[in-house]
């Protein structure tokens, strides 16, 4: 079992969910946020809150308080949603980010939320295609949701540092199952352009699909390859031709390199 809401820990005396938490910070990951379906700003993603560009340049890296290390592809634009403690920032690297890890100083602690070791067993993961609003799960500690903006790059795809002993899953935003939204298509069944669907679609909960994951595991690659190499390792060549944006919503998108994740 893969939990997602902050402070609720199993008994698993190997569990390490907290293990690189700074102890005075443990209680604010603990928190709980509300959401209520009368309030949908309370959970709308949002641009960045840091100082530089919001364009990505498939080197450039994103974290929460140090926790992870979200790298998105080449000239990549996303917003994001928090349900998971940490101060915003960017490194131009990963290696970058690593240096900062392990040289704080009293003008960089502020951004940190977990101990300089969390660096000495990094593990890198590659986040298989999707389309929409996805949230990455952090077990026992929370969750974030993306939601890329612009034209999708069906050849590349976002990757992320995690540290080892910290389980990570990614799901189709669960708002969408839980809130009401609307539908791609209109009252008579046809199916809407993306422009027309706040106005014209109709509103519907969202239903669990039997022909397709919704949730999915990451796929692991060595820490020092160049992300070409990882990318070929989630995508390998022979299934290159296949259109990624021929699919114009969430529902309809396949999720075909999506994996079953253990969740025992």
């Amino acid at each position: 079992m893969l939990i997602d809401t902050p402070g609720f820990i199993n008994n698993n005396e190997n569990d390490e969910s907290f293990k690189y938490i700074l102890p005075d910070l443990k209680t604010q990951f603990c928190k709980i946020m509300n959401y209520t379906s009368s309030n949908i700003k309370s959970r709308q993603t949002k641009r960045l809150d840091i100082n530089s560009k919001q364009i990505f340049d498939g080197d450039k890296v994103f974290s929460l308080g140090g926790l992870f290390y979200l790298k998105p592809p080449k000239d990549a634009i996303f917003q994001i949603f928090k349900n998971l403690e940490g101060k915003e920032f960017v490194c131009k690297s990963i290696e970058r980010a690593k240096e900062l890890n392990y040289n704080r100083n009293e003008a960089l602690n502020y951004r940190f939320s977990v101990k300089e070791e969390i660096f000495d067993d990094m593990v890198r993961y590659v986040i298989p295609p999707f389309y929409g609003n996805i949230d990455i799960v952090f077990k026992n500690l929370g969750y974030i949701t993306i939601k890329p903006i612009g034209k999708r790059n069906p050849n590349e795809f976002y990757q992320i540092y995690v540290p080892k002993g910290i389980s990570v899953l990614i799901r189709e935003n669960i708002f969408s199952f839980i809130y009401k939204t609307k539908s791609f298509r209109d009252e008579t069944g046809n199916k809407l352009l993306k422009e027309n669907v706040v106005k014209r679609g109709t509103t519907r909960l969202r239903k669990v699909p039997k022909n397709k994951l919704i949730f999915s595991k990451l796929l692991e690659v060595p820490y020092d390859i160049s992300n070409k190499d990882a990318f070929n390792l989630m995508k390998p060549e022979s299934l290159y031709d296949v259109d990624d944006n021929s699919f114009t919503n969430q529902e309809e998108f396949p999720n075909l390199l999506w994996r079953d994740p253990d969740l025992n």
